[in-house]
């Protein structure tokens, strides 16, 4: 194994103890100093790297290509392991005891402290060799991987590990790169080549790549060998999307940037083949300077461990304190019959000299009493939690998303419990909680409004008084050609007629914008049916289908052009082919927040497209259009109100000298070696000013599946949940009323009807109270009706009130009856009353909380039944809520903003924030002090939330955020999502956890105590720098209802177990010291207390910390507030920690007293008395039989395993016993088993002993759940004679998938490589495919495979599942 070179990587810090869930109303100090994040700068300097010349390179000293990412190697693996298992405090301290166990005051053989010291040392370095090896083996398959090198001519294939910087390389089709290269020159015309970057973010769209002109030709095998050239760039470092530097060949120097390198990881795709330059090399590549530790978090549990540890440390100090001062004062000449003054040779009871029998004894107690920190313990956890991971929560199907055949994965087994304790939630919203899917939706166009769909969003909030207008709506036929991505209905711009619109050449500008204004990639055929988009986002492929849609189809691309097919522009029916030459393109960034190109038409004409959010391209529109400019910005607000993300488009036409001129600037800006990004922004605002607005598009990303629902149950576990957005603020307010609509239905038939089922959810929006339900039939077809209209609203119990059935011939039910009748029913205690009317529809009265409606046909004596349950639904935002906004738009603002000075609109900004933090702040605190409290919500955008963020501001915004129930930051960037859940973790010490899906929220999970990442559409960023995956947001509720609840309390009962049984066991050893003169004499023999921990009572707490639940997995998201008590860690306290300390005491005399007053009063059948080692072995064989049947009245969920593991434990004893006790005849238990076998004492003791011990115990917890129950408690009580339908405290998995789901299921349990340091940076850990196909099973390629970067050949094997079977 070779030592790993010295790699960038990066820190980050984790943790932040859990705090109480009570309301904040007391200021948080502003002056606590609150971490939010900080940008590292790239190393200074450049280097310069001569091309094809390594004699000119040898002076430099350049990394080579080899890449090792083990840590050790023969020589260091022994220091540096011991040295990484001694940073353990636990280990470090046993190794401490072991070394004064080798001393002459030690009461105990060293064999007592070196054995189990020893294994676990052992254990765990087996451990980090076997992960080491497995490094090893793939640093050896990358590094050997062949590639093209030019040598004295010709290509020469290498090892990667063979090239050094200044190589020149080929690289072919599908092969990746083996070191940041230059691209100098591709097969493809003009220069270009297609990339693949998943192995570095994920992305499985092709990215563009183009070499600089003057190196085209360099492409053959004879020009490459004559390449010379020398780069200049940038040192090395971790940033993936930038690059500065510039080629200097023939006397003439280019810059260098992004598109011309091609990064270590990546593949080559649509190519035959490329020849590049080697810039990078080995650990100096982006890609590994990537590859970085994920930042170590540890769970509050683990932290206040440490905290018990401490305190077991303490107590130990203090028991020895109290022997070494008996000690002293015991050892005397009065006892002239311990022969103290002659016995010499050790000073340890010399009584003329006290102080040093003090201090020897205080040495002799500490090894004696050590094992009262558990050395097991850590072992034990950390074996828990690791099958935990991967068995329960990777093999869960309720966690399994079919669709995507993709399974929950626990990327480290460290946080288990911390899932059980989590109190705010922080998420994005695109792909997080939305599905992701952009559809264009609706558009406007110089002031006018394009596109007749109904959102969500809107489809509740329309009032609609009969069932018809409904379907109307549903079922309009729509004019638009179907489309991924393309959802809108309006005849006025489809099939040309836009040309007859009064703005038609604004229309046009419109439609070239999005044809032109991206980054998009064509792949296919060059046909509308056939062509596929690689797009960077959903977004961008949307509008540029859109463009397709309207006429205007892209379908080529080369560096410098756009092609376009334009349909119906000169005249209607004619179709022609435009090219677009495209100049510049200035990306898009977040701190941007636009994209512009500058393009030339065939005629000549210059013409800037930009696109970006409203905020940034209004702040750059020119003077007049006002009409047009407040308009759209009212039709964005509509739109944002209907739950669409909204994106503004404009344009500019450039004069050609003016341009030439700022052309200038920019080659300039981008030849820079020092800030040359930041440099090229301020060329863009240069040219980027006056622009004419054309429009803004809205697109629509619908919710998940189950998103309402799992965040109203998240809510009632207590969980807080904030959402941190980049859309604007109407959309995200929406966004958050959608979130938990008002009601949900569900309806079910005792008998066939022609309704088979009803689709939930309901809608309810405010203000309007109609209730709509989706009802399927067996044939397939959706009809959409109305059930009813909510009358009345309960403001104070959110509940309705009275609800008119309209009864539908749908529903095939006769809700009607021929004379007015009343009807009463009671259901769980709830009183409804139901007063129908001949003819007309009934009403139904709800008086508080959940009801039945029972209709009964009394013409049908077979009788149809209807139930309907209603079920309140808590929003995330609701009317009753008190909303505090803090908004940049506002009036105020906008006109200091159009002064244009940038130093007044931020003192005014940060005044107006002040000012209203304050203002909420306070009338929050009156809100929440009075006799009805109500909820509070909070929504901020970005640009105020910057000045929020302030130190001086700091503090109030966290005060008035945790007075509210939900908050939702708008406009915000990926920084200020980390700095907002930082400051939550940090400033409040509160549990947190992150979910999001894309790159943009990599800061956000690494700030929280947790991190979840969604395998999303935006690349697999997020799942990579992520503590656990799951496909979909609803899944939430298992990894934290089920999972999460369970791992804390399994956990936080093995770790009180582990206090509890050792803390009793030395106690027996303390007592027996008042009976020796505290001289620190052992009660149990060595091996008794070396196998304690190991042997007698390990295997049963393993059992409890895997299989032991409360309830089962439905009543765990039935009850979801059952998960409060893991909030406000009810399990492990020092309230808990005390009971138990109390519980030892009370156990340890028992044991220790009965034992003793049996050796006076048991005798063998020889008639001699019971001695010391008689006494021992009674006690221990009492003491282990109790502590394990203690660990029996723990447990919720007694199984086979938990019988098979007690009983097989004190087996395991009395075997080594008997084993022990004639095997070594020079021990002082030689034979002593079978001695108080032959004595009645020993079976009534063994008996009484564990009886009266556990007594106290089993009256406490009968008491305890009798008079102050958890609430897990009660609902076990109210469902104790259910069964459970698991069993055995595992997860079911059983059929509950179809063949096909089950058999994709089983590709991706297939086995996995577990090692995330492979060499490349942000490795998927799951290596699916390339196992399925070495065992020769047919599986999908999943885009982030990185093993196929190994060119590893597969063992070819017929298929076993590929070929179709009757």
């Amino acid at each position: 194994m070779s030592e790993r070179k010295s790699a960038s990587k990066s820190k980050h810090s984790g943790g932040g103890a859990a705090g109480g869930s009570q309301t904040v109303l007391e200021s948080i100090s502003s002056s606590r100093n609150v971490p939010l994040g900080h940008v590292h700068p790239q190393a200074p300097g450049h280097r310069t790297v001569f091309c094809n010349d390594r004699e000119a390179n040898y002076l430099a000293k350049f990394l080579g290509n080899a890449v090792s990412t083990t840590k050790y190697n023969l020589i260091t693996f022994l220091p540096k392991g011991l040295y990484e298992q001694f940073r353990r405090v636990a280990n470090l301290y046993f190794l401490t005891i072991s070394c004064l166990s080798f001393t002459p005051v030690s009461p105990v053989s060293p064999v007592t402290n070196v054995i189990p010291l020893s294994i676990v040392l052992f254990v765990s370095l087996v451990k980090e060799a076997f992960e080491d090896w497995k490094r090893l083996q793939n640093d050896m398959t990358i590094n050997n991987s062949p590639v093209d090198m030019m040598q004295e001519k010709s290509w020469e294939s290498v090892p990667w590990r063979s090239l050094e910087v200044g190589d020149i390389v080929r690289v072919k089709q599908d092969g990746f790169f083996p070191a940041d290269l230059l691209l100098l020159a591709t097969t493809n015309p003009d220069g270009i080549c297609y990339i693949e970057t998943a192995n570095l973010d994920g992305e499985t769209n092709l990215k563009i790549r183009k070499a600089l002109e003057k190196t085209w030709d360099y492409v053959t095998e004879e020009k490459a060998s004559e390449f010379k050239g020398q780069i200049q760039c940038e040192q090395p470092n971790n940033s993936l999307y930038t690059f500065t530097g510039n080629l200097v060949v023939e006397k003439q120097t280019l810059p260098l940037g992004p598109n011309q390198i091609v990064l270590r990881g990546c593949s080559l795709r649509n190519t035959e083949y490329i020849v590049g330059a080697v810039v990078f090399t080995g650990h100096e590549t982006k890609v590994m300077m990537n590859t970085m530790n994920v930042p170590s978090k540890r769970s509050t549990l683990e932290r206040k461990l440490d905290k018990v540890i401490a305190t077991l440390f303490a107590l130990l100090l203090t028991l020895c304190l109290i022997g070494a001062i008996g000690s002293s004062l015991f050892v005397n000449v009065r006892y002239y019959y311990l022969q103290l003054q002659i016995n010499v040779e050790s000073e340890q009871f010399n009584p003329e000299n006290r102080l040093v029998v003090f201090v020897l004894s205080i040495f002799t107690l500490i090894t004696l009493y050590s094992p009262i920190i558990p050395i097991s313990l850590y072992v034990s956890v950390e074996m828990i939690k690791f099958i935990q991971s991967t068995k329960f929560i990777n093999n869960d199907l309720r966690m399994y998303h079919t669709e995507t055949n993709t399974p929950a994965l626990a990327r480290t087994s460290n946080l288990n419990e911390e899932l059980g304790q989590v109190e705010y939630v922080f998420s994005d919203k695109t792909g997080t909680l939305t599905r992701n899917l952009m559809e264009f939706f609706k558009c406007s166009i110089g002031g006018e409004t394009y596109g007749n769909g109904v959102t969500e969003i809107e489809l509740g909030g329309v009032a609609r008084q009969n069932a018809a207008d409904i379907e109307e709506v549903q079922q309009r036929p729509s004019s638009a050609t179907p489309d991924k991505g393309f959802n809108f209905d309006d005849a006025r711009l489809m099939s040309g007629a836009w040309r007859n619109e009064p703005n038609a050449d604004m229309c046009k500008e419109f439609f070239r914008c999005l044809a032109i204004c991206h980054t998009v990639l064509p792949e296919g055929e060059e046909t509308p049916d056939k062509l596929k988009y690689q797009a960077a986002s959903p977004d961008e492929a949307a509008l540029v289908t859109a463009a397709k849609n309207f006429g205007f189809f892209f379908y080529r691309r080369t560096p410098t052009m756009v092609y376009v097919r334009e349909s119906h522009v000169e005249k209607m029916g004619t179709v022609q082919d435009v090219s677009y030459e495209i100049l510049n393109v200035l990306e898009f960034n977040s701190t941007r927040k636009r994209q512009s190109v500058v393009c030339r038409y065939n005629n000549g004409r210059l013409v800037l497209y930009c696109k970006g959010a409203d905020t940034v391209i209004y702040e750059r529109l020119g003077d007049g259009n006002d009409e047009i400019k407040n308009i759209t910005r009212v039709h964005m607000e509509q739109y944002g109100e209907a739950g669409l993300r909204t994106l503004c488009l404009a344009y500019k036409d450039l004069n050609e000298d003016d341009y030439e001129t700022w052309n200038e600037k920019f080659i300039n800006a981008k030849s820079a070696l020092r800030d040359r990004e930041k440099k090229l922004d301020e060329v863009a605002e240069l040219i980027e000013t006056d622009l004419i607005l054309i429009g803004c598009t809205a697109i629509e990303d619908k919710l998940q599946e189950g998103v309402p629902a799992c965040i109203e149950t998240l809510a009632k576990a207590g969980i807080k949940i904030w959402v941190l957005t980049g859309d604007k603020l109407e959309t995200a307010i929406n966004i958050a009323y959608e979130l938990l609509k008002g009601l949900y239905v569900e309806m079910k038939f005792e008998r066939p009807s022609k309704i088979q089922s009803i689709s939930l959810p309901m809608i309810l929006t405010p203000p309007y109270k109609n209730l709509i339900a989706q009802a399927h039939n067996g044939s397939g077809k959706t009809t959409c009706f109305v059930l009813g209209m909510l009358s009345r609203v309960d403001p104070k119990l959110g509940v309705p009130q009275a609800l008119c059935i309209c009864p539908t011939r749908e529903l095939a039910i006769q809700s009607t009856s021929d004379s007015t009748s009343n009807h009463r029913h009671t259901w769980n205690n709830h009183q409804v009353d139901y007063r129908q009317e001949s003819g007309t529809p009934g009403v139904l009265r709800l008086r508080k909380g959940p009801v039945v409606l029972q209709f009964v046909n009394h013409k049908d004596r077979l009788c149809n039944f209807v139930y309907i349950l209603f079920v309140v639904a808590c929003k995330l935002i609701n009317n009753e809520m008190k909303q505090f906004v803090i908004s940049s738009e506002t009036d105020a603002i906008r006109d200091v903003e159009n002064r244009g000075d940038p130093v007044e609109i931020a003192q005014f900004i940060k005044e107006v924030v002040s000012t209203e933090l304050q203002k909420y702040h306070a009338e929050a605190l009156t809100i929440l002090k009075g006799s009805s409290p109500q909820k509070l919500s909070l929504l901020i955008d970005g640009k105020c939330l910057m000045y929020a963020l302030d130190p001086s501001l700091r503090s109030i915004l966290l005060n008035l955020s945790l007075n509210c129930s939900s908050v939702v930051c708008c406009r915000v960037s990926p920084l200020q999502k980390a700095q907002v859940t930082r400051l939550v973790r940090i400033g409040a010490n509160k549990i947190t956890l992150s979910i999001g899906d894309g790159a943009n929220d990599v800061g956000m999970i690494q700030a929280a105590n947790i991190g979840v990442g969604i395998s999303g559409l935006e690349g697999m960023q997020a799942v990579m720098a992520s503590d656990f995956a799951i496909a979909q947001f609803r899944f939430l509720i298992d990894l934290l209802l089920v999972h999460g609840r369970w791992s804390y309390l399994r956990l936080c009962k093995v770790v009180s177990y582990f206090f509890y049984k050792n803390l009793t066991f030395t106690l027996t050893q303390f007592w027996y010291t008042f009976h020796t003169g505290y001289s620190g004499q052992r009660f149990y023999d060595d091996w008794c207390q070396s196998l304690y921990n190991v042997i007698f009572t390990a295997l049963p707490v393993v059992i409890v910390g895997l299989l032991d639940k409360d309830v089962g997995v439905e009543l765990s998201k039935k009850y979801p507030q059952l998960y409060k008590e893991g909030v406000n860690n009810s399990f492990f306290n020092w309230k808990v920690v005390g009971i138990l300390a109390l519980i030892s005491v009370y156990q340890s005399v028992i044991v220790y007293n009965f034992a003793v007053i049996s050796s006076t009063a048991g005798l063998t059948p020889l008639g001699k008395m019971l001695g010391h080692w008689d006494i021992s072995t009674m006690a221990f064989t009492c003491l282990v039989i109790t502590v394990n049947l203690r660990l029996l009245m723990m447990c919720s969920t007694v199984t086979r395993w938990h019988n098979i593991s007690i009983g097989g434990s004190i087996l395991l004893w009395f075997i080594f016993i008997f084993i022990y006790a004639i095997v070594f005849v020079d021990k002082g238990t030689y034979f002593s088993i079978y001695v108080l076998m032959s004595t009645i004492y020993f079976y009534l003791m063994i008996i009484l002993i564990p009886i009266v011990a556990l007594l106290c115990d089993f009256i406490y917890q009968g008491f305890q759940r009798w008079l102050y129950p958890y609430d897990y408690q009660i609902v076990q009580e109210i469902h104790r004679d259910e069964a459970d339908p698991i069993g055995a405290g595992l997860l079911d998995i059983g059929n509950q998938l179809s063949p096909e789901d089950e058999r994709k299921y089983a590709f991706a349990m297939l086995p996995r490589e577990k090692s995330k340091h492979t060499g490349f940076a942000f490795d998927s850990p799951g290596y699916e495919s390339f196992f399925a196909t070495q065992q020769g099973v047919v599986a999908p390629q999943k885009a982030w495979d990185v093993v196929r970067r190994a060119s590893m050949k597969p063992k070819e094997k017929k298929p076993l599942l590929g070929d179709d079977h009757d």
